[in-house]
């Protein structure tokens, strides 16, 4: 760009001055400079539009399309933006930048629809999408780009079920000929529940999954098959069946490739990765992936898109006990509670996710209830069941510690309704002692009201709990949460030494100045057990006072 540009002679030269300056920083993996982070909302003044428009004909030739547009919007040259928002209409969604101009655009270009189509998914306006739809009038004599668009479109429909969307794929697909979806995963950290639940793939008979497993490879790309892999794994994991992954699944998890190099793997393959090997942590604790963890957080960590990063630390934060590291989750939550409000929208409701989940680990039912009445109905909304049957359970394990059992038998009814066919385990079973108790008042309610009576077959091997009658699968999912529980408790006798989770945060309050009776309004907690909380942190710090409880907590890194 230096020399390109501004025909600066010296361009390296140059850069490392700047560089030295704190104007600069270097991307070691992407190898480009970009401006220091507090110097990048500096207003930039008004400057001849041609400079602009050559420096936006720069920045698309290298690749960087954000950067181009802000570029032609500096230039007031309409025409080129507009060209340039439609020749990179499958990236621009995922860019963090503003398109709402799209929506005031006339014609029924293909590619315009799609963007207008995606704008009214991300704000919950699904005639919006219907209307774009419709704008292209696709028929199978059609392009290929319009009709992989009509194939994009119609993946975001919440309402459009997924079996009849693969049948529209092969409606629509020629021979030897490849689709790609523009964004599978959204803003979440799984494939499974990404922009729409994919769990209909697996829940099914063997036959039919891999009748709908030829389907997406045939017909979609490499790097949509990569997508299906990992959601695959999660949904295995779900289901209690890790011992039958395929090999190749567990080949593409561990390709060190993409921990090292970010450039040969899209940050959202590695975020779903991060994900998936916290939870084989978590299930497998003596299995050590602690390595490629560290090295695809890393990496993750560089990028610069906010969604990316924003979601890293909340998958990270809330699987930090995992790693023996429980006040990084404290320390989270306490972060995410100021800076985070309860507007749930695409950009934030996987940080919201993980939010409620981190507070129900710490007993914090109050602020996870708080969350969760905005939350629900807005995974309603895109139907993402697998999302949607954790937090209902969750809202179970909530109103069964207020003793409100009846509440919380309708939550559980609910969530095992929404799971359907599905049949998720995981996520029922860790909620320790609470979770365990209301899936036992559910199984003693199904036992009294299932029509056919109550039995089961012992020592019966189904093979996987997709097979088995209701009453089986109910008792995999009691056991499942049993066995996790006593883990649970084995874990806290282990580290005892350490700060409880709760602990962590009244230090965090004393370190705020607050009262003992402000921390017991802000943590809905009474007085005696707030002061039991104080007396056994200083007893693990070796302190007498707050003061110096403060400075031990600072000394040992748990406060900032």
């Amino acid at each position: 760009m230096c020399r390109e540009i501004w025909q600066l002679p010296w361009a390296s030269d140059s850069l490392q001055d700047l560089c030295r300056k704190g104007l600069l920083e270097y991307d070691k993996e992407k190898e480009r400079w970009k401006i220091a982070p507090m110097f990048r909302d500096m207003h930039f003044p008004e400057t001849n539009p041609i400079f602009w428009k050559h420096l936006a004909n720069w920045y698309h030739q290298n690749g960087n399309v954000a950067e181009a547009l802000f570029c032609l919007k500096k230039s007031h040259d309409e025409e080129a933006y507009r060209a340039c928002m439609l020749q990179n209409y499958a990236k621009i969604p995922f860019l963090e930048i503003p398109y709402s101009e799209v929506m005031g655009w006339k014609g029924t270009d293909p590619r315009l629809c799609y963007l207008r189509g995606v704008y009214c998914y991300t704000r919950q306006k699904p005639d919006g999408i219907n209307l774009e739809i419709q704008n292209l009038n696709i028929s199978e004599k059609d392009a290929h780009e319009k009709r992989e668009i009509y194939l994009n479109l119609t993946f975001l429909k919440p309402d459009l079920d997924l079996d009849f969307w693969l049948g529209l794929l092969e409606q629509y697909s020629r021979e030897k000929e490849h689709f790609h979806l523009y964004n599978i995963l959204g803003n979440s950290h799984t494939y499974l529940c990404g922009v729409r639940d994919l769990s209909r793939l697996f829940a099914c008979t063997k036959r039919e999954e891999n009748r709908k497993a030829k389907i997406w490879k045939e017909h979609l790309g490499k790097e949509e098959w990569k997508c299906y892999q990992l959601a695959r794994i999660d949904y295995y994991l779900e289901t209690e069946r890790k011992d039958t992954i395929p090999m190749e699944d567990w080949e593409l998890l561990f390709a060190q490739k993409d921990a090292e190099n970010s450039r040969r793997s899209p940050w959202q393959q590695r975020l779903a990765k991060l994900y998936l090997l916290y939870k084989l942590q978590r299930l497998a604790p003596k299995e050590d992936h602690k390595e490629q963890i560290s090295s695809l957080e890393n990496s993750l960590m560089k990028e610069e898109n906010q969604v990316c990063l924003k979601n890293t630390e909340a998958v990270s934060s809330l699987f930090a006990p995992v790693r023996n590291e429980q006040e990084r989750l404290t320390r989270w939550l306490l972060k995410s509670d100021k800076n985070m409000g309860i507007s749930v929208k695409e950009d934030n409701y996987d940080q919201l996710f993980c939010q409620v989940k981190g507070y129900l680990h710490l007993n914090q039912y109050k602020r996870s209830e708080k969350i969760l009445r905005h939350l629900i109905p807005y995974l309603q909304f895109y139907r993402r069941n697998k999302y949607l049957a954790e937090l209902l359970f969750q809202q179970a394990v909530i109103f069964w510690d207020e003793g409100l059992h009846g509440q919380a038998l309708r939550k559980t009814i609910e969530s095992f309704m929404v799971s359907g066919e599905a049949r998720y385990v995981g996520f029922y079973t860790v909620y320790e002692k609470k979770g365990e108790e209301v899936l036992e008042e559910y199984i003693d309610w199904l036992s009294k009201n299932s029509p056919g009576g109550w039995h089961r077959k012992k020592k019966y091997n189904y093979g996987n709990v997709l097979r088995m009658p209701k009453e089986d699968y109910m008792e995999v999912v009691l056991r499942c949460a049993r066995r996790e529980a006593r883990i649970s408790r084995s874990a806290e006798e282990a580290t005892e030494e350490h700060l409880t989770m709760m602990e962590t945060i009244i230090l965090q309050d004393i370190n705020r100045s607050l009262t003992n009776a402000e921390i017991c309004e802000e943590l809905n907690l009474k007085l005696p057990t707030v002061k039991s909380h104080i007396y056994n942190l200083y007893k693990k710090l070796g302190v007498n006072s707050r003061v110096q409880a403060i400075l031990k907590g600072k000394e040992q890194g748990i406060l900032d």
